[in-house]
């Protein structure tokens, strides 16, 4: 297959240039903005658990951090469960909205919503009734650690539901246009939640588990603020019958697996990791473990929302077989997620003492313990991202077996292995030592199984994030040759553009016919971008040509303006003399497909030879 791409300045904004790789710009645009707002809610949801953590830790004692490390895993236990309806339920919806199959949305939305309201009232009946037992479960057996896990476990569970129907609202308001909503309520919820722990412990001294039901009523708070959602007249969103439905459910289960494998594997290893702590140096390495937890869940909100944001291209360009901008969305991920996770971690790492004396912990026996367990995790970040990249890369492109093995390996798998062949020799430190060394051991094995699964399909060579992603089969475009166009700026550069798409299929043997209606397509597509479709900033305008071996020509033009449905187009009411090449081109197409996803008109046209 024979490629090219050039990107172009306008006129009067530099001289034309090539370059590899040109739609990286609209893809960074959009990777920022999305980005920029998940890592936020995982920022926003993360200081309130630290907060809690700090004010039991200075109000109640170094007994009360311990218990709430252990009852964090339940909130990541149900996060989890969550998980599995709210990142399902958004790659499918926002996979209906590409489609226009508003009945498909209304029955996803549907099923999810009554499916997680009905488990999150289980989980808030089973927490509360059987709080002891999960404290036992979780490694507090005796003692006040019992009474203070017990406690915040029984009040955490008051807002089960809350926490279910948070998780799966953020994520469908997202994908229906009101992304900041999920933001607002998080942002609230934190407020609220440290308000109603000082509450619970100033006034009320109602111990571990008024703090409990404290973050319960912040997550209610949450959730209602999210639905409000759906008393704006934007909402499409409209609720159905859900019975009769169970293929839909158990796709959208399927589809969310591999995030709850994630959640459940760390579950798991703080289960495991606290009961090694305990036999090998007892409570104080215990408190340090949970202290580590909530800065953990800090650090890791730029893996979290990289790896979100990325998941989301991914499916678009998968469903597009746009091999060059799946590769373009994991080089972007990479290089912004290693920028922003080693400027972090390296701050925390310098000042871990600051950050262990935080929690109260100064002058304790955990304070040792504390300051190496937040080291060795830093040296980890940056290594999970990846790991984050590739396993949400996988679970795009439907190999989402591969997605739970990375997630598995990197949540609990690798480390476990590492613990065990160290702890004897290094006592605590071999747990600490895991984290960054389980998690270079499982991205050492992917990367050698996607070269070997490489060399099976006889690829070889590319960039270093290409040779990195073991491609479907079905990523071959079946085409003879493709070359790709990026132009920015005002409607200046509609024409150049034009004419770059226009020499290019008269060079490559179309004939002049079309080669004349996609070029007229282009520039008028790309002038009423630029004139009418951008608010803040240049216009943007990615174009990809494809010939195929049959003939066909494929057009696909990506912007960033306003929506414009060429479907929706009025034919009879435009103007004679207007958008000519739009009434050419629809006229003579096999087929026409539109879709504004994250923000980009994406519209895809095939003529025939």
């Amino acid at each position: 297959m024979r490629s090219s791409t050039t990107m172009f300045a306008p006129r009067g904004q530099g001289l034309p240039r090539v370059t590899e790789g040109a739609n990286d710009a609209l893809i960074k645009r959009v990777f920022r903005s999305y980005v920029a707002i998940t890592i936020l809610i995982t920022l926003s949801a993360t200081l309130g658990m630290m907060l809690d953590t700090v004010l039991a830790g200075n109000f109640i004692g170094p007994d009360a951090v311990a218990a709430i490390g252990m009852a964090s895993s339940l909130l990541i236990l149900i996060s989890g469960l969550a998980g599995v309806f709210s990142a399902g339920s958004m790659a499918l919806v926002a996979r209906a909205r590409g489609m226009r199959d508003d009945e498909a949305v209304r029955v996803l939305f549907s099923v999810t919503v009554a499916a997680s309201l009905a488990m999150g009232v289980a989980l808030s009946v089973a927490g509360i009734i059987g709080a002891d037992g999960i404290a036992d479960l979780f490694g507090a057996r005796t003692g006040v650690l019992h009474e203070d896990t017990a406690g915040f476990i029984r009040g955490l569970s008051f807002g089960s539901f809350a926490i279910v129907g948070t998780s799966v609202m953020m994520a469908l308001t997202r994908i229906d246009g009101a992304a900041t909503l999920g933001l607002v309520a998080i942002v609230t919820m934190s407020v609220v939640d440290v308000a109603a722990n000082l509450f619970a412990i100033v006034v009320l001294h109602a111990g571990t588990f008024g703090m409990g039901c404290a973050t319960a009523f912040a997550y209610m708070v949450a959730l209602a603020i999210c639905c409000t959602h759906l008393l704006s007249s934007k909402c499409t969103l409209r609720f159905v019958s859900p019975f009769g439905h169970l293929h839909e459910l158990a796709e959208v289960v399927n589809t969310g697996m591999p995030d709850s494998v994630m959640r459940f594997s760390t579950t798991a290893r703080t289960f495991l990791f606290n009961r090694i702590l305990m036999l090998v140096a007892g409570a104080s390495a215990v408190t340090a473990l949970s202290m580590l937890s909530s800065v953990s869940t800090f650090l890791s909100a730029v893996t979290v929302g990289v790896g979100e944001t990325a998941v989301l291209l991914f499916s678009i360009f998968y469903g597009e077989c746009d091999r060059a901008s799946l590769t373009a969305t994991a080089r972007v991920a990479l290089r912004m997620g290693l920028a922003l996770c080693i400027v972090v971690c390296a701050a925390v790492f310098v000042c871990a003492e600051q950050v262990v004396a935080v929690f109260g912990l100064a002058g304790t026996d955990a304070f040792g313990y504390g300051v190496a367990a937040v080291r060795f995790f830093c040296l980890s970040v940056p290594i999970d991202l990846v790991l984050q990249v590739l396993g949400n890369f996988y679970r795009s492109c439907g190999n989402v077996a591969a997605s739970n093995v990375i997630a598995f390996g990197q949540s609990v798998g690798g480390q476990a292995v590492i613990a065990a062949a160290t702890v004897g020799i290094l006592g605590v430190e071999g747990i600490w030592l895991s984290f960054p060394a389980g998690e270079l051991l499982v991205l050492v094995l992917v990367m050698l199984w996607a070269a070997a699964k490489r060399a099976r399909a006889g690829e070889h060579g590319g960039g270093l994030v290409e040779r990195s992603l073991a491609f479907p089969p079905d990523m071959e475009d079946g085409a003879d040759c493709c070359a790709s166009f990026f132009g920015r700026g005002d409607a200046s550069m509609a024409p150049e553009l034009s004419d770059r798409v226009g020499t290019w299929c008269r060079e490559t043997g179309v004939d002049a016919k079309r080669s004349y209606l996609v070029a007229l397509a282009v520039e008028e597509m790309a002038q009423n971008v630029a004139a009418h479709g951008v608010g803040k900033g240049p216009a943007e305008v990615d174009v990809k040509v494809i010939l195929r071996e049959d003939g066909a020509l494929v057009l696909r033009i990506r912007d960033n303006g306003r929506a414009f449905n060429p479907l929706d187009y009025d034919l009879e009411a435009a103007d004679a003399c207007g958008c000519i090449g739009i009434k050419l081109l629809r006229a003579m197409l096999e087929n026409l497909e539109y879709q504004n996803v994250l923000g980009l008109n994406n519209t895809v046209a095939t003529l025939k030879p």
